[in-house]
């Protein structure tokens, strides 16, 4: 096949960008994902009517790693006695919402800190306390079949990890999990003071991994995180669960190959 450079948006993006409600995001993220579409300022080597993808990010929690979902985590609140806390209230309606949950993604409280407060003011006892943070940093939350994905393909492409996360971890990711193994980058957006859908937070790990949006596909379990990598231009999956998440990848490496 004859390998060509290409203006990028006149295959593939050009149509408009599209609006974020509630001016959520600065003029400079909006430049950001501008740049993503605009063929001045990017080209790429693709073949005769197909993108050749190189790069493939996947988000941690949600995805590779399987958080406790509200029922579980409402029984907990249940059994320790504050389900009429307020802030526990928020966090399980609506934890991407919370203050506290915020803070801890952005690396602007600790997660040490956190479960510090939580010991304090929702007054859990230091033996309960130690049971949720194994429950919650438990390997066998580990999302086998999409980790076994994630070493096949770091065989034949570029691959990463970008989580919205708390200070603590890398930790858990590299020395418990060890999925270091299989991804070129960790990037965690306590350690950045970023987090996802913030465009910025995307750029600087395209930048890190030296790829361009449309030759990456980005899986995450977040609508609006997907949304906001689909409007960079890169190949966005919505994780909702395993068959789906293989079968859409597949899919678009199997586009390529053709």
């Amino acid at each position: 096949m004859i390998i060509l450079p290409v203006i990028a948006d006149y295959f593939i993006f050009n149509f408009p960008l599209t609006p974020f409600e509630n001016n959520r995001f600065d003029l400079e993220a909006a430049d950001i994902i501008k740049q993503g579409r605009d063929s001045g300022k990017l080209a790429y080597w693709i073949g005769i009517g197909q993108i050749v993808i190189r790069t493939i990010i996947f988000d941690f929690g949600g995805v590779l790693y399987k958080t406790p979902n509200r029922q579980l985590i409402s029984r907990w609140g249940k059994l320790l006695g504050f389900n009429e806390n307020p802030e526990f209230i928020a966090m399980i309606e609506n934890p991407h919402e919370s203050t506290l949950v915020r803070d801890i993604f952005l690396g602007a409280i600790s997660e040490q800190e956190m479960w510090r407060q939580m010991a304090e003011e929702w007054h859990i006892k230091p033996g309960i306390l130690n049971y949720l943070r194994r429950q919650m940093n438990s390997k066998r939350r580990l999302n086998k079949p999409l980790v076994d994905l994630l070493s096949d393909l770091q065989i034949n492409y570029q691959t990463a990890i970008l989580s919205n996360a708390g200070d603590q971890s890398r930790e858990l990711m590299v020395n418990q999990l060890h999925l270091d193994r299989f991804v070129e980058e960790i990037i965690i957006s306590a350690e950045e003071g970023l987090i996802k859908p913030d465009p910025k937070l995307y750029q600087l790990a395209l930048d890190r991994l030296g790829a361009s949006p449309p030759t990456t596909i980005f899986i995450d379990d977040l609508q609006e995180n997907v949304t906001v990598a689909g409007a960079m231009g890169m190949h966005a999956v919505h994780h909702t669960d395993n068959e789906q998440t293989i079968r859409a990848i597949n899919e678009i490496l199997a586009t390529e190959a053709h």
